[in-house]
């Protein structure tokens, strides 16, 4: 591992993009969820398969089948049904429904550019999987443990801020 970190930290380094969209796709996750119900986000999570598809053919050159296409015609149909059928006429439910739907689409163009960027590393260089997802899990480990602190220090500025205005 410390060989791979350090002496061969180029690879390593190539890491962090994956690691840093994986983490946004998480962050994308939860404000969805908050935002949509649970059978709409599964379903227009499915878009994920559609996004990897297609990052697949744009960066690793792959070639699909006409039934693949179908495939992924199909369930863009089908997300694209569940989503209209989403709409209603209270204006909260349309920008909560919207603002869900939005950041469905950008958790799941993170997700699928993140794990053809990351088939396009294990494919450059020999280093097993199994390395290059514990180098991954460190990346998202810090990345992470960064952005809880940096909301721990936002929400205790916050309350400190409110305790001094009312003292």
């Amino acid at each position: 591992l410390h060989t791979e970190m350090f002496i061969h930290y180029r690879d390593f380094v190539k890491l962090f993009v994956p690691s840093i969209l994986y983490t946004v796709q998480n962050s994308l996750q939860y404000f969805s969820m908050q935002c949509l119900s649970a059978p709409v986000f599964q379903v227009l999570y499915q878009m994920k398969i559609i996004t990897t598809a297609m990052f697949s053919v744009l960066l690793l050159a792959k070639r699909l089948s006409s039934v693949q296409w179908g495939s992924i015609v199909a369930l863009t149909l089908g997300v694209a049904c569940v989503q209209l059928s989403q709409v209603s006429n209270s204006s909260e439910n349309k920008s909560n429904s919207f603002a869900g739907f939005v950041s469905v689409i950008l958790g799941c163009m993170t997700s699928g550019f993140a794990g053809v960027y990351f088939e396009m590393v294990l494919k450059s260089t020999s280093a097993s999987v199994w390395l290059r997802n514990i180098q991954l899990s460190l990346i998202g480990i810090a990345m992470s443990l960064v952005s809880t602190l940096s909301l721990y220090l936002t929400i205790l500025s916050n309350v400190a801020f409110r305790s001094l205005a009312t003292s």
